[in-house]
């Protein structure tokens, strides 16, 4: 199971998308888990998953979060702001699995 952690600054808006791309990925017959995470907590957290979301209005701290968590294997991206404001689930849970694929070597 591949495992997709949200984060945004206080986790009410990742919950939210988290539950929504976890509702999506259970329709679909993913076996993936999402969760989120607030900034504060990151560290804390993110290491357990495989690939990392970033909320727009965080995007000032790729570089730390990406020096705290990226390897090849595990990548971080920033949702894009449309995506995230429209709550279009589908396109970045399509946008995560195609991270993923590209993260797991062949």
């Amino acid at each position: 199971m591949k495992k997709i952690l949200i984060c945004c600054v206080s986790g009410t808006s990742s919950s939210v998308l988290a539950r929504r791309m976890q509702a999506l990925a259970e329709a679909k017959g993913l076996a993936i888990q999402v969760s989120f995470v607030d900034l504060e907590h990151i560290g804390d957290t993110c290491a357990d998953y495989d690939c990392l979301l970033l909320g727009p209005h965080i995007q000032y701290k790729l570089k730390e979060i990406t020096s705290i968590y990226n390897s090849p294997s595990k990548p971080v991206a920033i949702i894009r702001g449309i995506d995230y404001g429209m709550m279009d689930v589908e396109k970045i849970l399509r946008d995560a699995l195609a991270m993923l694929d590209e993260s797991t070597p062949a």
